[in-house]
């Protein structure tokens, strides 16, 4: 069963590195992220040209970029920033695909110049100049099914085109020259139904039946977008990408034969990348109370996940001696952010405390954020050496 990941596990080095570095900081353990890369891998390994694409504003950091680029995954980019670090990090062609919410002159020139796949949610977006790979986005209209049950916890959509609007551009682009063309979703944000992406499967696949036995033009891949879930919470196990896999393998053999060789891309930042970050801080303060309030040194605007209302995050500490009791753990002032209450060693000023999966939306989300200096990042390697991050 899928289960939430602990956070990194204490190691000599790590203590050691732990002794004199100044808090808060970013850890990044390379065997968690290579392990959940190849466990998504293994379970699709059987769905055609499988690739699962990363979207960088989870986590622009180039050392997580990387390993991601040696374990055959792509990248999901919105801005220009984010399609030049993609670059940099090794990433290139069909590999990165640039999803756009407004036009951006300067953008489009970098993602043609990369060959990177134009995904397009209207008209409106198309670049001036037409890309030879892209895909059209189809919006969800009423409940999500499968297998005739309703799949829970999928949001609102409001992405994509009518599936007149999707078919209609489809046909413009192909008889303009566009070589490509590949049908997308995007639905979902941590969705823990199990049928979530078999269920996007089997609309995607009916449109590229549709739009084939229409117009005869062969959809190129199918994109499930991201939302894949996983567990942050012991107890509450996510759903198993082999099972999900298996439902789309039944799938595609019921394909027509002219569908059956359809790529399948995905892009599910969290499952990729949540278990590998870990925020270390250190306690400031104990404030006595029932249960006591603990201040770390984290500015919430360091980690502002973390400020959440219902974000939950494994904590753990180095060393701490005592009995286990509750605790309020708060970031800053209380002000500033809401406090998360767990059970812990009785904790004493100076004790680092480790804050786990925030490999995605952790440290990135804090360059929306203002009045706080980011967190310097490390690179844990899988023999347990500690490296500084450096840009690329």
């Amino acid at each position: 069963m899928q289960t939430h990941a602990q956070c990194i596990p204490c190691t000599k080095p790590l203590e050691r590195f732990l002794k004199t570095a100044p808090t808060p900081l970013f850890l990044y353990d390379e065997k968690s992220l290579v392990q959940a890369a190849q466990a998504l891998f293994r379970a699709f390994s059987g769905s055609g040209g499988f690739l699962p694409r990363f979207p960088v504003r989870m986590n622009p950091n180039p050392a997580v970029l990387r390993l991601l680029h040696s374990c055959g995954c792509g990248v999901l980019c919105r801005r220009r920033a984010e399609l030049e670090l993609a670059a940099q990090c090794g990433f290139s062609g069909g590999q990165i695909a640039y999803e756009p919410l407004l036009r951006c002159a300067e953008a489009e020139e970098t993602a043609h110049a990369l060959g990177a796949v134009f995904v397009l949610d209207g008209a409106d977006l198309l670049p001036e100049r037409l890309p030879e790979s892209a895909t059209l986005l189809l919006r969800q209209q009423g409940p999500l099914r499968f297998d005739g049950r309703a799949v829970t916890g999928v949001p609102a959509a409001f992405a994509g085109m009518e599936r007149g609007e999707l078919l209609r551009l489809a046909e413009c682009l192909h008889a303009n020259g566009v070589s490509r063309l590949g049908l997308g979703m995007r639905l979902g944000d941590l969705c823990m139904d199990g049928d979530f992406y078999p269920a996007i499967f089997a609309q995607l696949a009916a449109l590229a039946q549709e739009l084939y036995e229409k117009t005869g033009i062969a959809a190129d891949a199918l994109d499930l977008g991201g939302g894949f879930g996983i567990s942050y919470r012991p107890g509450f196990p996510g759903p198993e990408p082999e099972a999900c896999a298996g439902a789309i393998r039944t799938q595609i053999q019921a394909l027509p034969e002219a569908l059956r060789g359809l790529s399948l891309q995905m892009s599910p930042g969290r499952f990729l990348t949540a278990p590998c970050g870990t925020l270390v801080t250190r306690v400031r303060a104990v404030k006595p109370g029932a249960p006591p309030l603990v201040v770390l040194d984290a500015d919430p605007a360091q980690c502002p996940r973390l400020s959440k209302s219902g974000a939950y995050h494994p904590v753990s500490v180095l060393h701490a001696a005592g009995r286990r009791m509750q605790m309020q753990l708060l970031t800053g002032s209380s002000q500033e952010s809401l406090p998360m209450r767990r059970l812990l060693p009785e904790l004493r000023p100076g004790d680092p405390v480790l804050i786990g999966m925030l490999g995605a939306d952790g440290r990135s989300l804090a360059s929306c954020y203002g009045g706080a200096e980011l967190c310097p990042e490390y690179l844990v390697r899988a023999d347990g050496k500690i490296e500084p991050v450096t840009a690329c």
